[in-house]
C-alpha cells in the first residue's frame, strides 16, 4: 500500500478498494518525504519567502505537478490551505515532464522525489526550498522541513503493509514483528536511506489503522475545502 492509495479516495469518482472495510492493517514501513524545488530565476530561496511572494501575486505564480490529484498536486493544495496562498496549478503527463519545465525555467516551481532532485540541486539548476517530512529528511538534512515555517504540514509518499480483511490477528501481529525486525536490521535501515526513505515501523497494527484513518480524513478534507472536482 502506498500513500496514494489514502488520497485516491477523495480526488476519484470511483476506486475499486475500501482501506478500511477491505484490508487489515500491519505496520507503515517506510516514509520517502518530497521535495519542494523551485528554478532559479524565482527570487526566493525559503518557504517564507515563498508565500510571502504568492500572497503579493495571489493567483498569479505556477506549479507543475505529475498530474491531477498526484502527491505532488495534493502537496501543494495543502501548503497553499497551510499558509492562506493561491497558486495555480499546471498538470504534465508524467513526473519526468514535469521536473524538465522546472529545470528549464518553463514552470517556476514543483514536489518532486528527494534523490532525483538533489542532484540538480547541488548543480545549482534548481532551488530546494523543503521537505515534506515533518522532521528533516536523512538523505538531505540540510534542507529545511517545511514544517519548521508552517507548523503541521506534511505530505510524504510512504509505504505500508496490508493484510486481507479478515486475517486472524495472530497472523497479523506476526507480520507486524516481521516488519519491525526487518526495519531496524542496520543495513535494511541503510537501504532505505540511501534511496531516499526513512524506515519506519509502526508501533502496533492498531498504531497503523488510525494512521490510515487520519490520511483518509486529511486528504478528504483538503480537497474538499480547495473545492477540488473528483475526476
Amino acid at each position: 500500500m502506498i500513500a496514494s492509495n489514502a488520497s485516491n479516495p477523495a480526488v476519484m469518482k470511483t476506486v475499486p478498494y475500501n482501506l478500511e472495510r477491505d484490508f487489515a492493517a500491519v505496520s507503515l514501513v517506510v516514509v520517502m518525504p518530497n521535495v519542494l524545488t523551485v528554478h532559479p530565476s524565482l527570487p526566493v530561496g525559503s518557504v517564507k519567502e515563498l508565500v510571502a511572494l504568492a500572497k503579493a501575486r495571489p493567483g498569479e505564480l505556477q506549479f507543475a505537478s505529475p498530474g491531477f490529484g498526484s502527491t505532488a498536486h495534493l502537496a501543494m493544495e495543502l501548503l497553499m490551505s497551510l499558509s492562506g496562498t493561491r497558486m495555480i496549478h499546471i498538470p504534465y503527463k508524467s513526473g519526468g515532464a514535469a521536473f524538465i519545465s522546472v529545470q528549464s525555467g518553463e514552470m517556476p516551481m514543483m514536489f518532486g522525489n528527494v534523490m532525483n532532485s538533489l542532484q540538480h540541486v547541488h548543480s545549482g539548476r534548481i532551488r530546494a526550498l523543503g521537505v515534506t517530512s515533518l522532521k528533516r529528511a536523512g538523505a538531505a538534512p540540510e534542507i529545511p522541513a517545511i514544517a519548521e515555517t508552517l507548523p503541521g504540514y506534511e505530505a510524504s509518499t510512504w509505504y505500508g503493509l496490508l493484510a486481507p480483511t479478515g486475517t486472524p490477528r495472530d497472523i497479523v501481529s506476526k507480520l507486524h514483528k516481521a516488519v519491525v525486525a526487518t526495519v531496524n536490521d542496520a543495513a535494511t535501515a541503510k537501504l532505505f536511506s540511501d534511496g531516499g526513505a526513512d524506515a519506519m515501523a509502526s508501533a502496533s497494527p492498531d498504531e497503523f489503522a488510525a494512521f490510515i484513518r487520519a490520511e483518509l480524513a486529511k486528504w478528504a478534507k483538503l480537497v474538499k475545502d480547495a473545492g477540488i472536482k473528483p475526476e
